[in-house]
């Protein structure tokens, strides 16, 4: 009983001694109070030059029991590092991105300029939480700014509805390509960005979902199908089935695909799913042979077929079949 108590009491003497220097300000660290507090970063450019918006919260508008109010600081350079180094100057506090987990690059940006602001944004926020990337249409620079803490609190419901799961980490788990999300006023396109090679973008709902889910970037699908005269709800995951040579298979599984008609032809459940499944094969068909040229594997088959046939192999353009579990 002695050493128990005698235990507590340094344990106790340890937590009073915290709890003074915390109080008297004695901690190197500054208080979340004292620090600017970065959620969201959108990049623009802006003919040659960069813009950065910072989306920083606003304690001093938050009231008690009210949703967060936010601020934006706004830097402009000749590079995005410059132009993110001017929009922190202009703040008074220390910059804190450790609750961001949002960042927004123009759709113009092609795969070297993606990668060179992921190391500069990586360089700032490491180790970070979760951050969601995304591309956007350019604004005009107060239209962004007016609309930035909307924009925020649209996209991270998209997040939640589309089941999105990209992040700062995964753009780097490719040496010479990768592949983003494009935010659109309803739903999202997906874009391709491949080394010295154009982009490739998908605007219709169900290709860009789709190539989402087969990239591993997010985990269900919520669109439209049959030219609009359906609607599709479904949690989404991908299996890899490879026998060389030839064989590079990726199973698509819709788990308790809800697909209502908007037609009023009232279709049965089983017409709805082929007309489902082939459009799925056509989109699918449309995108992926653009793709695999070269030693491109967007998809991320690579280690299947090298773990069948070597690392050596070459990796055959996937083949995409669809299951329904109803």
């Amino acid at each position: 009983m002695v050493g128990y108590a005698s235990i507590r009491k340094g344990l106790m003497a340890a937590v009073t001694i915290l709890i003074c220097l915390f109080v008297c300000g004695c901690t190197s660290a500054p208080l979340l109070s004292q620090r600017e507090i970065v959620h969201a970063v959108f990049f623009q450019r802006k003919g040659r030059e960069d813009q950065v918006l910072l989306l920083l919260a606003d304690s001093t508008q938050t009231a008690e029991g009210q949703d967060p109010a936010y601020r934006t600081v706004l830097g402009s350079g000749q590079t995005p590092a410059q132009a993110l180094e001017r929009a922190e100057s202009r703040l008074d506090g220390e910059v804190f991105y450790g609750l961001m987990d949002l960042a927004v690059l123009p759709a113009t940006y092609g795969w070297q300029d993606v990668m060179k602001t992921a190391r500069l944004l990586y360089g700032r926020t490491k180790p970070a939480p979760q951050i969601l990337l995304l591309m956007m249409e350019e604004m005009p620079e107060d239209e962004l700014q007016d609309s930035a803490a909307g924009l925020y609190r649209k996209m991270e419901e998209g997040r939640e509805r589309y089941g999105l799961k990209n992040g700062l980490q995964l753009i780097f788990s490719q040496q010479k390509e990768c592949a983003l999300p494009i935010w659109q006023s309803t739903g999202y396109g997906f874009v391709f960005l491949q080394q010295e090679q154009e982009n490739l973008e998908l605007e219709n709902s169900l290709s860009a979902q789709l190539a989402a889910v087969l990239a591993g970037q997010a985990d269900c699908l919520d669109c439209s199908f049959a030219e609009g005269n359906a609607d599709l709800q479904a949690q989404a995951f991908v299996q890899h089935k490879v026998e060389y040579p030839g064989q590079n298979e990726l199973h698509l599984t819709l788990s308790n695909p809800d697909m209502q008609d908007l037609s009023g032809k009232q279709p049965n459940q089983d017409e709805l799913a082929q007309t489902l499944c082939k459009e799925l094969q056509q989109a699918f068909a449309g995108f992926v042979p653009e793709l695999y040229t070269g030693t491109f594997d967007p998809l991320r088959t690579r280690v299947w077929v090298a773990a069948a046939a070597g690392p050596q192999a070459t990796v055959p353009i996937p083949q995409l079949v669809v299951h329904l579990e109803v």
